[in-house]
């Protein structure tokens, strides 16, 4: 089971397995060039996806904000425009904050603990089940639903277009 996820480290691997297996077979200028780019391309994914959550809530939130203090600012203004902006900021402007996400770390914590306590659990069903509870079953349907939808998931986010990987016809 797959119990601590990390978009961070799948690109640290793949940057580290640049710098390893391929930066030594390059022998142009040009490509090792190409590959440093690339390299720090991967480095401000990283920045970015540890960062992007957090940035979509506070600037949902000051955006928010920002459309009903201009509509405030306007509220003796007349005219089409006036009327749109009003609209704008009633319709859009109303919507509620968005709690911050908890930090990563915290999150990632809680979920490979979470993650831990389902394959004990999968054992404690194991053990009630060789030891008669009938109960246990419908437990164990019920977890093994939950697990096949992440893993569903999990798949479906790895899933990539025919012939984008090396090898592949």
């Amino acid at each position: 089971m797959y119990i601590n996820p990390s978009i961070q480290g799948m690109l640290e691997t793949v940057i580290s397995s640049l710098a390893r297996d391929i930066a030594p077979e390059l022998s142009s200028s040009r490509a090792k060039t190409c590959l440093g780019m690339a390299q720090s391309m991967l480095q401000c994914v990283m920045k970015r996806a540890s960062q992007e959550h957090e940035q979509l809530c506070r600037e949902h939130n000051e955006m928010t904000a920002l459309l009903r203090d201009i509509a405030a600012e306007l509220t003796a203004s007349s005219g089409g425009a006036a009327e749109r902006i009003q609209e704008r900021s009633r319709r859009l402007g109303g919507q509620p904050d968005v709690p911050a996400p908890p930090p990563l770390e915290a999150l990632r914590s809680a979920y490979s603990e979470l993650s831990g306590a389902l394959v004990k659990t999968l054992d404690d069903l194991d053990e009630l089940l060789r030891g008669g509870e009938d109960k246990a079953q419908a437990a164990l349907e019920r977890l093994r639903r939950y697990l096949l939808t992440r893993t569903l998931r999990e798949v479906e986010s790895m899933q990539v277009n025919p012939g984008s990987l090396a090898g592949r016809e």
